[in-house]
């Protein structure tokens, strides 16, 4: 990474997906029209979708849908009533909860990957409908579950990056169909539309090796993390008084009687035991011996409750501005930089 990449705060980010779940070469699901078939020890596998074959016709069995519970879940889906249309259901509640948690996070960085069992194909050279939120580069046509998605992609800005980067066919496609053995994209990484240009890369790891009929997919990234401003809390404490003996027995006596207060217990957690150690800890050291001092000049000394409010705004607007990166938050970090150099200036003259 050079210096100037550094200076602006750019990472490297590498995310990956991987469906090693799933039921190759275990067994074949190959009957028709039961919803519940037991198949061993308690383990129960929900079927629906599947026609049934009359009078000896050839059913073509291309679509369904199939869910394996072990003996846990099968109780639980017992216990809850049993029916297929409480499961028919789950993609609608999947996309109801994933449409939940979009408007939370307008400010991070989201991306969403995984196996959504859907093909949304590749952008026509007239397809108005899907711009922006589908390249021109992939396999495969659309189907109904990959229009569902592509409606949700439209709904809150989002785009699929598999197919925004020209590759050879072989790095597109993330499970083969074991009878045709065509090779169907169904593995998806999902971000922001907005933040598209950070991402520098997407491939299909064919050489990642596992019981599993999917491949790995990964994205690069290359995003800004907003820089943190050093806070008062930040400021290290004050370690050298501890060379001096008197320092020494004050900050010791301090915090044996502050942990004789706060003792921990066996019947709480670990982490709240660590907790009561620290808040100890910390607080005998703000008493005993404080923290640095910052060699600041005299002006600035003089005119501290006035100057220091005024650089915390600066400061905070600052932060806004990195995370929001708008005109309206420039704007208003520039006017908090002039307010605090006229402060200055006028503490200087003074």
């Amino acid at each position: 990474m050079g210096k100037r990449e550094q200076k602006k705060g750019r990472r490297n980010l590498t995310v990956c997906t991987w469906n090693i779940q799933t039921l190759v070469e275990n067994f074949e699901t190959k009957w028709f029209g039961k919803d519940v078939w037991r198949v061993v020890e308690g383990f129960t596998l929900l079927n629906f979708s599947r026609p049934l074959p009359v009078n000896g016709e050839v059913v073509v069995r291309n679509e369904g849908v199939g869910i394996i519970l072990d003996p846990q879940a099968t109780a639980a889906w017992r216990d809850a009533g049993e029916g297929s249309s409480r499961y028919k259901g789950i993609k609608a509640k999947y996309f109801s909860d994933l449409q939940d948690t979009g408007p939370d996070t307008t400010n991070h960085i989201l991306v969403v990957l995984g196996d959504f069992n859907a093909r949304v194909g590749v952008l026509g050279q007239s397809d108005d409908l899907w711009h922006k939120v589908i390249g021109k580069h992939g396999l495969d046509e659309g189907n109904l579950a990959g229009e569902n998605i592509l409606q949700f992609c439209t709904a809150n800005q989002l785009t699929v990056m598999n197919n925004w980067f020209q590759k050879k066919n072989i790095y597109y496609g993330t499970w083969m169909h074991p009878v045709t053995k065509k090779h169907h994209m169904i593995d998806l990484i999902v971000m922001r539309a907005t933040g598209r240009v950070s991402c520098r890369d997407f491939k299909v790891m064919r050489g990642a090796n596992c019981w599993t009929d999917h491949k790995m997919i990964r994205a690069k990234f290359r995003v800004r993390f907003p820089r943190v401003c050093a806070t008062k809390d930040k400021i290290a404490f004050a370690v050298h008084e501890l060379s001096l003996k008197a320092k020494k027995d004050e900050y010791r006596d301090k915090l044996e009687d502050k942990l004789r207060v706060n003792t921990h217990s066996l019947e709480t957690s670990t982490e709240d035991n660590w907790t009561t150690v620290k808040l100890s800890t910390t607080a005998a050291a703000e008493e005993s011996v404080g923290r640095e001092r910052r060699n600041q000049p005299e002006w600035f000394e003089e005119n501290t409750e006035v100057l220091t409010p005024l650089i915390v705004a600066k400061n905070k607007a600052y932060t806004v501005y990195l995370t929001k990166n708008t005109q309206t938050k420039k704007k208003e970090f520039r006017k908090h930089q002039r307010i605090v150099k006229k402060a200055v200036d006028k503490a200087k003259e003074e």
